[in-house]
């Protein structure tokens, strides 16, 4: 837009704790700030932006390509100034809230042509600077029911429990039934039970009276009131609000690992819909449809190695992460079997663009791991989105050190977001920290998509300042339409492995 007066007028919304938007001078949005139109080629681009922090001096960058003139400032809270000849805004103590600054450049001559510019101001939720949490040893929670805000990002959070009993699973579990009614976690240090709870309010809605060897084979159906488990030779399904069970398929093998786990244990198994779920017996997978009862062929896994198998978001696929070979993948009939990353960590199932289905991890610093560094502009502090349909690596992420987070994808919010509990490594935030470490954080997958929202810390840590092992390590879970997330911590009670509580944010 061009407009043809010798004074031309810019009005920016500042914000300490949130996005923003610019206007011009007739009121008019401008363009949001962190979006750019679809580039030709298919590769996503990521962007970043600069954070007004409150309390913290800040100052823009100098606009270029504009008349030499005189600026100033016409409107804007106390402690903003502009330079006279740069036009650079500089704000002494920023302070929380969203502020409107207006400049003005006066240019020489008659009708002189000023192009509009735009400066986007993001808070500390969407800062990339190094932010460690303060008051570490002093913080004090409210009683379960209670809200607290975290005192860097200023996000609310619900304590759910405060019993020290959470156990969960890993973060790429879907914990939420499929209308994200209710939320399943695992509870209890001596007497394991299934905890059933409002997954809108956090509240308790009971305990399920369940008698099941392992709970970490529970999965949530398609249906929204029901879960599913193996029992033997038995698929079985039982409604949480009646608590009546079914058996939904009898087969010939018994199902299960050696240790009665499904396809190792540690993945969601299900696709996005809670159909097709991968399950296994003696060594051998096969994908299983729960509405149709359709059955896929079966795969001998026994020379593979398998950490753990699922479905992928699709259902079209099979993901299987192998000590040895890294993440590979399969179309759900196991034909054309191919590599996606050359190590097995922890990664969840999303979509790049709302549509192209991809696998969320980190690649390792291996030989391979270091090659594909190279070739894609990546390193070992970066999160990565593989696609599936060519294998192309995208940065969605990056701090500045190796980090090992905890990935929550689930169906629907995961055409949008990703979400990582990024573990602390037992750093003390007085001495040394990085950027993201400790933190609860929200990762867009769109093009043009908003910054990285940074949600809160976790204050999850060791009790002898170790790294994280499972029964200490910090766990997120989102929910499908991603406005509830859910996480565990033990910021209560530290001194001791596994004692965490569960804790709830509205997005």
């Amino acid at each position: 837009m061009r407009i043809s007066r010798a004074v031309a007028f810019c009005t920016v919304v500042y914000t300490c704790v949130g996005a923003v938007e610019a206007f011009a001078a007739d009121g008019h949005p401008v363009s949001k700030g962190n979006t750019r139109s679809p580039a030709a080629a298919p590769r996503p681009v990521f962007h970043l932006s600069d954070a007004v922090i409150a309390g913290k001096a800040w100052a823009s960058q100098e606009p270029k390509g504009l008349p030499e003139g005189t600026w100033q400032v016409k409107a804007g809270p106390e402690g903003v100034e502009t330079d006279a000849k740069t036009g650079q805004i500089r704000w002494t103590n920023p302070t929380e809230g969203g502020h409107r600054i207006r400049t003005e450049l006066r240019a020489g001559g008659d009708t002189v042509p000023v192009e509009w510019f735009l400066r986007v101001v993001r808070g500390t939720a969407f800062s990339t600077e190094v932010l460690s949490p303060p008051n570490y040893e002093d913080f004090q929670l409210p009683a379960a029911g209670g809200w607290f805000t975290d005192p860097v990002f200023g996000t609310r959070i619900r304590r759910i429990t405060d019993d020290q009993s959470v156990r969960g699973f890993n973060g790429e579990r879907a914990m939420f039934s499929s209308d994200d009614r209710f939320f399943i976690v695992w509870v209890g240090r001596t007497i394991p039970k299934l905890r059933l709870l409002d997954g809108q309010t956090g509240a308790f809605v009971k305990d399920l009276p369940l008698a099941i060897p392992d709970f970490s084979t529970v999965r949530w159906s398609y249906e929204p009131e029901m879960i599913v488990f193996p029992d033997g030779h038995r698929l079985m399904g039982y409604n949480v609000v009646t608590e009546v069970s079914r058996v939904i398929k009898e087969f010939n093998e018994k199902l299960g690992n050696q240790k009665g786990r499904l396809c190792g244990g540690d993945g969601n198994d299900f696709d996005d819909k809670g159909e097709w779920l991968l399950l296994e017996h003696d060594g051998r997978m096969f994908a299983y449809n729960l509405r149709t009862h359709e059955r896929g062929p079966e795969k001998d896994m026994t020379g593979y190695d398998v950490d753990y198998c699922t479905m992928s978001a699709s259902g079209q696929y099979i993901v299987g992460c192998l000590r040895k070979r890294g993440v590979v993948l399969w179309n759900r009939d196991w034909t054309d079997e191919r590599q996606l990353l050359p190590n097995s960590p922890h990664m969840d199932i999303a979509y790049l663009n709302g549509s192209q289905e991809c696998v969320v991890s980190r690649i390792s610093g291996s030989r391979q791991g270091k090659d594909l560094w190279k070739k894609h502009g990546v390193d070992g502090g970066s999160l990565v989105a593989v696609r599936f349909s060519d294998g192309e690596i995208f940065e969605v992420l990056h701090s500045d050190r190796w980090f090992s987070p905890m990935i929550s994808a689930v169906g629907g919010s995961n055409r949008q977001h990703v979400y990582l509990a990024i573990e602390s490594y037992g750093l003390d935030p007085g001495d040394k920290w990085h950027r993201y470490f400790g933190e609860i954080v929200g990762v867009p997958l769109d093009e043009g998509a908003d910054a990285i929202r940074r949600l809160a810390h976790h204050r999850c840590r060791t009790h002898d300042s170790s790294s994280h092992t499972f029964s200490d390590q910090p766990e997120a879970w989102i929910n499908h339409a991603g406005d509830r997330l859910f996480f565990r911590s033990n910021m209560d009670d530290y001194t001791e492995k596994g004692r965490h509580d569960l804790f709830m944010i509205e997005l």
